[in-house]
Protein backbone atom coordinates (compact mmCIF):
# COMPACT_ATOMS: atom_id res chain seq x y z
CA UNK A 1 0.00 0.00 0.00
CA UNK A 2 1.52 3.31 -1.10
CA UNK A 3 0.27 5.22 1.93
CA UNK A 4 1.92 2.73 4.27
CA UNK A 5 5.22 2.96 2.38
CA UNK A 6 5.17 6.75 2.68
CA UNK A 7 4.36 6.61 6.39
CA UNK A 8 7.04 4.02 7.12
CA UNK A 9 9.67 6.27 5.52
CA UNK A 10 8.91 9.15 7.90
CA UNK A 11 10.68 9.95 11.15
CA UNK A 12 9.04 9.31 14.49
CA UNK A 13 6.39 10.10 15.49
CA UNK A 14 4.95 8.70 12.28
CA UNK A 15 1.82 10.35 10.87
CA UNK A 16 -1.48 8.47 10.98
CA UNK A 17 -3.16 7.02 7.89
CA UNK A 18 -6.79 8.06 7.48
CA UNK A 19 -8.56 6.10 4.72
CA UNK A 20 -11.51 7.81 3.06
CA UNK A 21 -13.95 6.69 0.37
CA UNK A 22 -13.73 10.24 -0.98
CA UNK A 23 -10.27 9.42 -2.34
CA UNK A 24 -11.27 6.46 -4.51
CA UNK A 25 -10.72 6.49 -8.26
CA UNK A 26 -13.54 7.31 -10.69
CA UNK A 27 -16.41 4.85 -10.40
CA UNK A 28 -17.26 3.34 -13.80
CA UNK A 29 -20.39 1.58 -12.57
CA UNK A 30 -21.58 -1.15 -14.93
CA UNK A 31 -18.76 -0.23 -17.31
CA UNK A 32 -16.15 -1.52 -14.87
CA UNK A 33 -14.23 -4.37 -16.47
CA UNK A 34 -16.15 -4.10 -19.73
CA UNK A 35 -14.60 -3.63 -23.15
CA UNK A 36 -15.05 -0.05 -24.29
CA UNK A 37 -15.86 0.69 -27.91
CA UNK A 38 -14.32 3.74 -29.55
CA UNK A 39 -17.17 3.95 -32.08
CA UNK A 40 -20.89 4.49 -31.60
CA UNK A 41 -23.75 3.13 -33.66
CA UNK A 42 -25.36 6.01 -35.58
CA UNK A 43 -28.89 6.78 -34.45
CA UNK A 44 -28.53 5.16 -31.02
CA UNK A 45 -28.51 7.16 -27.82
CA UNK A 46 -25.91 6.45 -25.16
CA UNK A 47 -28.50 4.68 -23.01
CA UNK A 48 -29.53 2.51 -25.96
CA UNK A 49 -25.91 1.45 -26.37
CA UNK A 50 -25.85 0.40 -22.73
CA UNK A 51 -29.09 -1.56 -23.16
CA UNK A 52 -27.37 -3.58 -25.89
CA UNK A 53 -24.36 -4.23 -23.69
CA UNK A 54 -22.21 -1.78 -25.66
CA UNK A 55 -20.00 0.59 -23.68
CA UNK A 56 -18.72 3.44 -25.85
CA UNK A 57 -15.81 5.57 -24.69
CA UNK A 58 -17.30 8.41 -22.66
CA UNK A 59 -17.19 11.89 -24.14
CA UNK A 60 -17.07 15.22 -22.38
CA UNK A 61 -17.48 15.76 -18.67
CA UNK A 62 -21.13 14.80 -18.21
CA UNK A 63 -21.39 11.28 -19.63
CA UNK A 64 -21.27 8.33 -17.25
CA UNK A 65 -21.83 4.59 -17.30
CA UNK A 66 -24.92 3.33 -15.45
CA UNK A 67 -24.25 3.50 -11.73
CA UNK A 68 -20.95 5.29 -12.31
CA UNK A 69 -19.49 8.78 -12.15
CA UNK A 70 -18.91 11.40 -14.80
CA UNK A 71 -15.89 13.69 -14.68
CA UNK A 72 -18.16 16.39 -13.27
CA UNK A 73 -19.19 13.96 -10.52
CA UNK A 74 -15.52 13.32 -9.86
CA UNK A 75 -14.87 17.06 -9.61
CA UNK A 76 -17.73 17.43 -7.12
CA UNK A 77 -16.20 14.66 -4.99
CA UNK A 78 -12.84 16.42 -5.22
CA UNK A 79 -14.43 19.57 -3.81
CA UNK A 80 -15.94 17.52 -0.97
CA UNK A 81 -12.46 16.15 -0.29
CA UNK A 82 -11.05 19.66 -0.05
CA UNK A 83 -13.79 20.82 2.31
CA UNK A 84 -13.80 17.74 4.54
CA UNK A 85 -10.17 16.61 4.53
CA UNK A 86 -7.75 19.28 3.31
CA UNK A 87 -9.04 22.71 4.37
CA UNK A 88 -9.33 21.74 8.05
CA UNK A 89 -5.53 21.40 7.99
CA UNK A 90 -5.16 24.85 6.41
CA UNK A 91 -7.20 26.42 9.20
CA UNK A 92 -5.69 24.37 12.03
CA UNK A 93 -4.13 27.07 14.21
CA UNK A 94 -2.21 24.47 16.24
CA UNK A 95 -0.50 22.97 13.20
CA UNK A 96 -0.19 25.78 10.69
CA UNK A 97 2.80 24.25 8.86
CA UNK A 98 1.07 20.90 8.30
CA UNK A 99 2.12 18.57 5.50
CA UNK A 100 -0.63 16.30 4.17
CA UNK A 101 0.04 13.44 1.74
CA UNK A 102 -2.99 12.42 -0.33
CA UNK A 103 -2.74 8.99 -1.94
CA UNK A 104 -5.17 8.16 -4.73
CA UNK A 105 -5.30 7.45 -8.47
CA UNK A 106 -4.63 9.48 -11.59
CA UNK A 107 -8.04 10.70 -12.76
CA UNK A 108 -9.20 11.64 -9.28
CA UNK A 109 -5.89 13.31 -8.41
CA UNK A 110 -6.10 15.45 -11.56
CA UNK A 111 -9.55 16.66 -10.51
CA UNK A 112 -8.46 17.14 -6.90
CA UNK A 113 -5.38 19.20 -7.74
CA UNK A 114 -7.41 21.30 -10.17
CA UNK A 115 -10.12 21.97 -7.60
CA UNK A 116 -7.50 22.85 -4.99
CA UNK A 117 -5.65 25.25 -7.29
CA UNK A 118 -8.96 26.91 -8.17
CA UNK A 119 -9.34 27.87 -4.52
CA UNK A 120 -6.99 30.67 -5.57
CA UNK A 121 -9.06 33.35 -7.39
CA UNK A 122 -6.09 34.10 -9.64
CA UNK A 123 -6.01 30.56 -11.06
CA UNK A 124 -9.51 29.88 -12.31
CA UNK A 125 -8.42 28.83 -15.81
CA UNK A 126 -6.46 25.77 -14.68
CA UNK A 127 -7.78 22.52 -16.18
CA UNK A 128 -7.62 18.85 -15.07
CA UNK A 129 -5.73 17.96 -18.25
CA UNK A 130 -2.81 19.99 -16.85
CA UNK A 131 -2.33 17.30 -14.19
CA UNK A 132 -3.19 14.07 -16.01
CA UNK A 133 -0.73 11.38 -17.02
CA UNK A 134 1.09 11.04 -13.71
CA UNK A 135 3.46 8.08 -13.44
CA UNK A 136 2.90 5.36 -10.86
CA UNK A 137 3.93 6.66 -7.40
CA UNK A 138 4.85 10.07 -8.90
CA UNK A 139 3.84 13.04 -6.79
CA UNK A 140 2.68 16.61 -7.22
CA UNK A 141 3.19 19.17 -4.46
CA UNK A 142 0.76 22.02 -3.77
CA UNK A 143 1.36 24.79 -1.23
CA UNK A 144 -1.76 26.42 0.23
CA UNK A 145 -1.67 29.55 2.39
CA UNK A 146 -4.21 32.06 3.64
CA UNK A 147 -4.12 35.19 1.46
CA UNK A 148 -3.97 37.69 4.31
CA UNK A 149 -1.48 35.88 6.50
CA UNK A 150 2.01 37.28 6.81
CA UNK A 151 4.89 34.78 6.45
CA UNK A 152 5.01 32.58 9.55
CA UNK A 153 1.77 34.03 10.91
CA UNK A 154 -1.19 31.79 11.71
CA UNK A 155 -4.49 32.53 9.94
CA UNK A 156 -7.14 34.12 12.12
CA UNK A 157 -10.73 32.91 12.30
CA UNK A 158 -11.80 35.83 10.13
CA UNK A 159 -9.33 34.81 7.43
CA UNK A 160 -11.03 31.44 7.06
CA UNK A 161 -13.53 33.25 4.86
CA UNK A 162 -10.79 34.79 2.73
CA UNK A 163 -9.45 33.38 -0.57
CA UNK A 164 -6.40 31.18 -0.53
CA UNK A 165 -3.07 31.49 -2.30
CA UNK A 166 -2.25 28.19 -4.02
CA UNK A 167 1.08 27.37 -5.62
CA UNK A 168 1.98 24.16 -7.48
CA UNK A 169 5.68 23.66 -6.75
CA UNK A 170 6.24 20.19 -8.24
CA UNK A 171 4.39 18.21 -10.91
CA UNK A 172 4.58 14.48 -11.67
CA UNK A 173 7.88 14.06 -9.84
CA UNK A 174 9.28 10.53 -10.09
CA UNK A 175 12.93 11.10 -9.19
CA UNK A 176 12.58 8.46 -6.46
CA UNK A 177 12.28 5.82 -9.21
CA UNK A 178 15.52 6.75 -11.00
CA UNK A 179 17.58 4.19 -9.06
CA UNK A 180 14.96 1.44 -9.18
CA UNK A 181 16.37 -1.88 -10.38
CA UNK A 182 14.04 -4.34 -12.05
CA UNK A 183 14.27 -7.83 -10.63
CA UNK A 184 15.36 -10.28 -13.30
CA UNK A 185 13.26 -13.34 -13.89
CA UNK A 186 10.11 -11.85 -12.38
CA UNK A 187 8.90 -11.55 -8.83
CA UNK A 188 9.31 -14.73 -6.85
CA UNK A 189 11.63 -16.47 -9.31
CA UNK A 190 14.90 -14.83 -8.27
CA UNK A 191 16.92 -14.96 -5.10
CA UNK A 192 16.83 -11.98 -2.79
CA UNK A 193 19.26 -9.25 -3.85
CA UNK A 194 20.37 -7.14 -0.88
CA UNK A 195 21.55 -4.42 -3.28
CA UNK A 196 17.99 -3.72 -4.40
CA UNK A 197 16.32 -0.91 -2.49
CA UNK A 198 13.19 -1.35 -0.43
CA UNK A 199 10.22 0.56 -1.86
CA UNK A 200 9.87 2.52 1.38
CA UNK A 201 13.19 4.18 0.66
CA UNK A 202 11.76 5.73 -2.51
CA UNK A 203 9.39 7.92 -0.52
CA UNK A 204 11.88 9.62 1.78
CA UNK A 205 12.08 13.37 1.50
CA UNK A 206 14.39 14.76 -1.15
CA UNK A 207 14.80 17.49 -3.69
CA UNK A 208 12.50 17.40 -6.70
CA UNK A 209 11.89 19.19 -9.94
CA UNK A 210 10.00 22.42 -9.64
CA UNK A 211 6.95 23.42 -11.65
CA UNK A 212 9.01 25.77 -13.80
CA UNK A 213 11.62 23.08 -14.44
CA UNK A 214 8.90 20.66 -15.51
CA UNK A 215 7.43 23.17 -17.94
CA UNK A 216 10.80 23.98 -19.44
CA UNK A 217 11.92 20.39 -19.82
CA UNK A 218 9.91 19.91 -23.03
Amino acid sequence: MTAEAIRDAQAEPKPPIKPSALLREQNYGSGEGKRWDSRRIPGLSLDEHFERGIYPVLRGRCERFPGGESLDDLAARANDTIDQILLPHVWDEDNYEAHVAVVSHGLFLAELITALVRQDPAQQTIQPRDFRGMKNTAWTRVRVTAQKSAPGEKPSCKEKLMPLVVQVTNINNSDHLSSLKRQRGGIGSSAHDSRQKDIRGFFKAGAGRTHSQEKNSG
